[in-house]
């Protein structure tokens, strides 16, 4: 892991989290019997203002099957269709195990309106108070969706300047699709959504594009279909217990 310093937003104090970057990272771990992969550690709220360190996964293949944020038409995820689903039904399938391991967290619901950002730019962001309408700031939950710097930032120091300083940037350069990060390398040529939202439209979301940009388009409205994986913060009282974090031998968790 590599070590990130953030300086305090609107809904954060100064920070230190620790992240995977690059394409082939050793960050497999096996969760529910299916691969996911590490982000990184990461200290959050519970919502109930406890703070501790803990460490955020994200499963390694996409879902089966494209699926709506909101059919409501609006890009607030305390009501959102996807939500709904990935905190009830979703949820609720994993084996009993896994489910002792997820912990409430409280997740960042900052909006804004460019994509033509940096990682630190899209982590402030995302920290921020502005959003649509009156839509929330924040949302404690178990399960949510990859915050937009949570890609940029495996472009980090120095795997891909031209990602990680612009995000809708991301693939232009002279080495086509940006596979030199592992969450595009994983999930390659599919759209797929992200939490935070465009802060001047009710229905554009961020998506992490085909292409491998950070972008909001008119074709990502969130009563669109596009691909979905699940991100979720682990117990603090969750250790690995084995294995070496490659996709041969991936860490094992215990209680």
């Amino acid at each position: 892991m590599y070590t990130f310093e953030h300086p305090a937003t609107e809904q954060t104090p100064v920070l230190t989290d620790y992240r995977y970057i690059g394409a082939n990272p050793n960050n497999y771990v096996s969760f529910n019997n299916e691969l996911w992969r590490i982000i990184g550690v990461f200290t959050v709220e519970d919502g109930t203002g406890n703070t501790e360190q803990r460490i955020k996964i994200v499963r390694n293949e996409k879902l089966s099957g494209k699926m709506q944020w909101n059919s409501n038409k609006v890009n607030e995820w305390s009501t959102a269709t996807l939500n709904t689903y990935l905190n009830g039904e979703y949820y609720n399938g994993l084996d009993a195990t896994s489910k002792s391991m997820v912990a409430d967290t409280k997740y960042y619901l900052g909006g804004y309106n460019h994509h033509d950002i940096s990682g630190d730019e899209h982590y402030n962001n995302e920290r921020g108070i502005t959003v649509y309408g009156g839509n929330d700031t924040n949302w404690v939950g178990k399960i949510a969706l990859l915050y937009p710097s949570d890609y940029i930032y495996t472009y980090a120091l120095g795997v891909d300047n031209d990602c990680y300083t612009n995000g809708n940037d991301c693939g232009r350069g002279e080495y086509g699709k940006p596979t030199k990060g592992w969450i595009y390398k994983t999930n390659s040529n599919v759209d797929h959504w992200t939490l935070n939202h465009k802060s001047d439209r009710a229905e554009e979301l961020f998506v992490i594009a085909t292409n491998g940009r950070v972008r909001f388009l008119v074709d990502h409205y969130v009563y669109n279909s596009w691909y979905v994986r699940p991100t979720l913060y682990l117990s603090s009282s969750v250790k690995i217990d084995s294995g070496d974090g490659s996709e041969q031998s991936p860490y094992s968790l215990k209680l």
